[in-house]
């Protein structure tokens, strides 16, 4: 009878207990997402029936807040808090509320942490809405950018030098590669020298044939004028005598004064015959024949000035031509120069006389800014021309190529015809957990007629260089759609025994699991199905604590 006695109170716990159960008063392990009640889209305003009030009450308590600060136990965007029903106000076996009763409440799903915890090793973020977009799924992989790698041959043949630069350096557009000794280089610089020797001295011929010019012009006006007007008006030129009367015109200038000379002398001898025929004093015959004379003179010094003008006109298009033929000549020898890769700062160099010491040197530098990829020589080799030396890439953007299948064609067509890359998205297996963000910009113009595939072009940003080209990626397009779903952070989402959870924060500093169900990617997002709401807050970093809270009570290892 004692001992009966003895385990009476058991009994009555024990018994108590089971009627709850049975009841609904207590539930053992967590509470799953859809055996809750559904919440009142209006509790945010009223807060619900008095039980309900009693739970804010319940959180002023905890928090010590102002009315105001309900907020805390609902969440910041107004949305009500989870209601858990009797569950959470049921004894516990502890004879409290179970939502009280630190060793049970863990059964329902909650965790309390404390605010400076909470500060220091908790980050939050809130459910969102987002425009749902059309998931494409593809393989591909990563390559150069063609337009941003460029190779370095050798310019000319010869023999390297020297080898400034290893696999894997970073350098700048103009940065020293490789030193070449090259015969071809010596040549062609040597030519160059040649070139511009010959245009100087066409440059000085021109300038001398055009003081000639201008000499003879002088001249021709001077002799020729009589009494303020030309010995034959249509030889007469119009024509400034030069300031120095004594310019070199060479042979010209003596057959034009020998010329003029004759053709005076005929004029006075004609006009003295002239004269003493008319006094008697003289025969006619004589008189004629100082004509003829004359006439003669005339002809001889207008056949001079026309061959003067001439011969001037000739030898100054000579001298231009001439200049202009040495001027090509120094711009081919340059533009082989520059081919070789010589700079404009050494040819300007070049042309104001710094010849340098060896013609067969050439410095080969770097065509623009990048990384060393390839290195396909070493110094003291003898290289052909045009034998590649280096290849130097930009790494901070890289194509990715996919295949499209041709289902997906027209989709992703009409969203090319926008105008807007396909956003797209990426990862690989080097760098697991991590999504790399690019877009799809162009469709090839072939279909693979065994695959059924289109290639696809993706350009993805690089900036550490972490891409490698030759890797695997698995990309994702993302096709704008004309919906919303909810999202929230990759980062708070949990697993326990293949099922996924977050956990939202349910009155001040209680957290509550729920389970939801993932449903796609969106970068760093996830979309998902579940009970939760657009603007709900949940743990994401630190949410690894809570989980193990609640698995070290009640839920098991997960």
């Amino acid at each position: 009878m004692k001992n009966w006695m003895g385990q009476a109170p058991l009994v009555f716990v024990v018994f108590s207990i089971a009627i709850l159960w049975a009841t609904g008063g207590v539930h053992f392990g967590a509470a799953p997402a859809h055996d809750e009640p559904a919440v009142d889209p209006h509790a945010g305003h009223d807060h619900g029936p008095a039980e309900d009030k009693d739970d804010h009450a319940d959180c002023e308590d905890d928090h010590g807040a102002e009315p105001d600060d309900h907020a805390d136990c609902e969440d910041d965007h107004g949305a009500p808090p989870v209601d858990l029903g009797a569950a959470a106000k049921a004894p516990c076996e502890h004879g409290v509320a179970t939502i009280d009763c630190d060793d049970c409440r863990f059964g329902l799903g909650l965790v309390k942490l404390d605010e400076g915890v909470e500060k220091s090793l908790l980050k939050t973020a809130r459910v969102e809405a987002r425009d749902a977009t059309r998931a494409i799924p593809l393989t591909g992989q990563v390559q150069f950018d063609r337009t941003r790698t460029v190779d370095v041959p050798a310019p000319a043949g010869g023999r390297l030098l020297e080898i400034a630069v290893d696999l894997g350096d970073r350098v700048a557009a103009g940065d020293l590669l490789a030193i070449l000794h090259s015969g071809e280089i010596a040549q062609a610089r040597a030519d160059h020298l040649r070139t511009l020797t010959a245009c100087e001295i066409a440059r000085e011929e021109q300038a001398r044939q055009a003081g000639v010019t201008e000499a003879l012009a002088a001249l021709l006006e001077q002799i020729t004028a009589k009494d303020g007007r030309s010995l034959e008006d249509e030889h007469a030129e119009d024509t400034e005598p030069p300031a120095d009367d004594g310019a070199y015109i060479g042979e010209w200038k003596s057959k034009l004064l020998s010329s003029a000379a004759r053709l005076r002398v005929a004029e006075i001898r004609h006009e003295r015959e002239l004269e003493l025929e008319k006094k008697g004093i003289s025969a006619r015959a004589e008189h004629e024949e100082a004509h003829e004379v004359w006439e003669s003179a005339k002809a001889d010094f207008a056949a001079m000035v026309e061959e003067v003008k001439l011969t001037i006109h000739v030898e100054k298009l000579k001298a231009d031509n001439g200049l202009k033929q040495a001027c090509a000549a120094v711009t081919a020898a340059e533009q082989r120069l520059r081919v070789f890769g010589v700079s404009q700062e050494e040819l300007d160099a070049f042309a104001g006389g710094e010849t340098g010491e060896d013609y067969a040197r050439l410095e080969i530098r770097a065509p623009r800014a990048g990384t060393v990829t390839a290195l396909d020589t070493s110094a003291g080799r003898i290289v052909a021309g045009g034998e590649n030396l280096f290849t130097v890439a930009d790494l901070t953007e890289l194509w990715v190529w996919v295949d499209l299948y041709a289902r997906d064609l027209g989709t992703v067509t009409k969203s090319l015809a926008g105008g807007k890359p396909v956003p797209s998205r990426l990862t690989v297996t080097s760098f697991p957990g991590e999504t790399f963000r690019g877009s799809l910009d162009y469709l090839g113009a072939e279909l693979d007629p065994h695959t059924r595939t289109v290639k696809a072009r993706i350009r993805v940003s690089n900036p550490d260089l972490r891409l490698k080209s030759g890797m695997f990626a698995d990309v994702v397009l993302e096709i704008p759609g004309n919906r919303q779903v909810k999202v929230l952070p990759r980062r708070a989402v949990l697993t326990d025994g293949g099922q996924a959870f977050v956990f939202v924060r349910w009155q001040g500093d209680m957290w509550l699991r729920r389970d939801i169900r993932v449903v796609d990617l969106f970068g760093d997002h996830v979309s998902f199905d579940g009970d939760l709401r657009v603007g709900q807050t949940i743990a994401v970093e630190g949410a690894f604590m809570l989980k193990s809270d609640v698995l070290r009570e009640q839920m098991g290892a997960g």
